[in-house]
Order: C-alpha cells, then sequence, then structure tokens
C-alpha cells in the first residue's frame, strides 16, 4: 500500500504540475470540465508515469540528481520532438511558437528549444520528484517487477498524445528530425547509465561533490536556513525564466536564449557549489508555476480564476504538509548526526 501511494502521489503530482498548475488547460479558452478530467487521467498515466520510471531507474542506478535531470531531458526532448512535435511544427496549437528565433539548418526556434525542454526538466519532472522525496524519501519505492505499469502507462499514454497531436494538427515531422529526436533521447539514457552511475549511496546520499542537491548541514537550524534559501532561489530563477520567455517578439530572439542560458547556468552552478536542499529548490519551481496558472486564468475568465484558486491553495497545503514533514525529518537526522560526532570526538 505504501508503494503504491507513494507512486500515486508523484504521478499525480507530476500530472497537475506539468499542465494544469501551469495554466495549460486555458490556452484554447476554458476547457469543459469532462475534458479537464479526461486530460487529468491522460497526463497523470504520461507525466506520472514517467516520474516514477525516471526516479525508480535514476535511484536504482545510483545516478543521483544528475542522473534524474539528464533522463528528465530524454523525456522532453522525446515528448516534443516525436509525441507532440512541437519543436517542428510551426503551427502547433495555433501559437506559431517557431516564428521568433527559426533556424533552419535547426528545423526549430531557440527560444522554444530552449524553454520547453527546461519546463520539463525543471517542472514537469525535476520538481514533484523533488517534492514527493521530501515525504517519502529518496531509497526505490517499487520492486523492480512493478516498474512494469507505469512503463506501460507511459506508452499507452505517449501514443495517445501522438495521435490526439498528429490527429489535431494533422502535421508529422520529416524523418530526419524524428530520427534525431529519438538517437538524442537515446543517447542521453545511455549517459545516466553509464557515466552518471553509482554517484550516490543505496539511500541517494552522495558519493562525492558531483551529486548535486544533497543538502549536507551542521545543524537543525542551518538545515531550515538552507531549505529557505534553496526555495527562494528557487522561486527567483524559475520566475526569471518565466518572464524571460515573455519578452516581446520585436526584441532579437538571441535576447531571450543568452538570458535563459545565463539563468540556467546560474541554476546548475548553484546547485553545484551551495549543494542546496532539493525539496526547497522543487517547491520553489513549483510555487512559481502556481503564479504563472494564476496570470492565465485572469486572462481566461472568472470562472478560470475560481478554479485556479482551488487548485493553486492545493498545492500550497500539499507543499506546506511535506515542508513540514522534511524539515521535521531533517532537523532530527542533523542533531542526531551532530550528537554522534560530538561523542565519537570525544572519545580517547
Amino acid at each position: 500500500m505504501k508503494t503504491f501511494l507513494r507512486s500515486l502521489s508523484l504521478a499525480v503530482a507530476s500530472g497537475v504540475t506539468a499542465e494544469f498548475l501551469l495554466g495549460d488547460q486555458y490556452l484554447g479558452g476554458m476547457a469543459p470540465a469532462g475534458q479537464q478530467i479526461a486530460q487529468l487521467i491522460l497526463f497523470t498515466a504520461f507525466y506520472g508515469s514517467a516520474a516514477i520510471l525516471i526516479r525508480e531507474l535514476a535511484r536504482r542506478a545510483r545516478a543521483g540528481w544528475p542522473g534524474i535531470l539528464t533522463l528528465a531531458l530524454a523525456f522532453g526532448v522525446l515528448e516534443e520532438g516525436v509525441l507532440t512535435q512541437s519543436l517542428f511544427n510551426p503551427g502547433y496549437a495555433g501559437s506559431h511558437l517557431l516564428a521568433y528565433g527559426f533556424l533552419p539548418w535547426l528545423g526549430t526556434a531557440t527560444p522554444w528549444l530552449i524553454y520547453v525542454l527546461t519546463l520539463h526538466v525543471v517542472w514537469s519532472i525535476g520538481s514533484p520528484i523533488a517534492v514527493m522525496e521530501g515525504a517519502f524519501g529518496r531509497q526505490p519505492w517499487m520492486r523492480a517487477g512493478w516498474l512494469a505499469i507505469p512503463a506501460t502507462l507511459f506508452v499507452l499514454g505517449g501514443a495517445a498524445i501522438f495521435v490526439a497531436s498528429v490527429g489535431v494538427s494533422g502535421f508529422v515531422a520529416n524523418g530526419a528530425q524524428l530520427v534525431v529526436s529519438v538517437l538524442v533521447s537515446v543517447v542521453l539514457v545511455v549517459v545516466t547509465f553509464t557515466a552518471l552511475r553509482g554517484r550516490t549511496t543505496a539511500s541517494g546520499t552522495a558519493l562525492q561533490p558531483a551529486d548535486v542537491l544533497a543538502a549536507p548541514t551542521r545543524n537543525a537550524r542551518g538545515f531550515c536556513a538552507g531549505f529557505a534559501v534553496s526555495t527562494v532561489v528557487g522561486f527567483v530563477l524559475g520566475a526569471a525564466f518565466q518572464l524571460t520567455f515573455e519578452i516581446p517578439h520585436t526584441v532579437s530572439p538571441w535576447v531571450p536564449v543568452v538570458i535563459m542560458i545565463v539563468l540556467l547556468a546560474a541554476g546548475v552552478a548553484f546547485a553545484f557549489l551551495m549543494r542546496p536542499d532539493a525539496v526547497g529548490l522543487g517547491s520553489g519551481a513549483v510555487l512559481t508555476y502556481c503564479g504563472v496558472g494564476l496570470l492565465r486564468a485572469v486572462q481566461t475568465g472568472p470562472a478560470a480564476v475560481i478554479e485556479q484558486v482551488v487548485l493553486v491553495l492545493i498545492a500550497l497545503v500539499v507543499l506546506a504538509l511535506i515542508t513540514k514533514r522534511h524539515l521535521g525529518r531533517g532537523a532530527a537526522q542533523t542533531t542526531a548526526t551532530s550528537a554522534t560526532s560530538r561523542f565519537a570526538g570525544s572519545r580517547p
């Protein structure tokens, strides 16, 4: 039962964060309740199963957060390059996403490429995993044989998204684009299970500094402070990234591209140098999506605002409960570790 509840919690968190908390259900206006329920089921099966598989496989391979984020990038390339094909479809969702900063030799627009892949790495997969591990721990949750269930749901969900995307737009990327997308995803998966394998202990504790987001602390107060700083940084970087994509298209596309790259580099540098609290960073990122979703709801209408406010309140309650659990457990562990160190140091 624990395995089911933990996995279901992550699956729902990933699906809701990826599409609903962001407010994507309002892109075409206020969607009917039945359509939104169907979308919730589909996105939970697709995003949620992907998050479960990525977390379980990366933790079993002891690849740490670098492994999780690399697999999340592989997922993003597969979804946007093969399933929805938004990287190559000039009329995707009627938004003309590729008109701004389009590079013919790449077959896509650089601002959209960086933006949408970062959405999947940070928000669709990374943040839900980080937050839910704050509640349930970093160890593997499922037995290996049970991974067949999320794997099957992932394939079925992906097939449904592919059929729906092609059916609505009538667009199919050329063979070279599809092949390259698949190859990039495969390479990222191979890197995870070769170069990144074995970077942490079985419990997820870093074996070396390169396993970022391990959040070592000296005492309970330091642990809480580290969580607070990580949350603020996650929110600030996330908000800045989202705002950058909203820069008017009258500005050169290379301006948002450079800013987004700088923000991503700052996030990576912060993670490697400061080794912040993963739960805090994830929580800050989720809070960013809460704000973005509310802004989209305001632009849609009163019914959307009410729906989104309820959704945000639920997200805030969940974050508060997980934060309380995470901080309590972390404070207890750091206190115990400190006491053990003092005892060991006092021995002759």
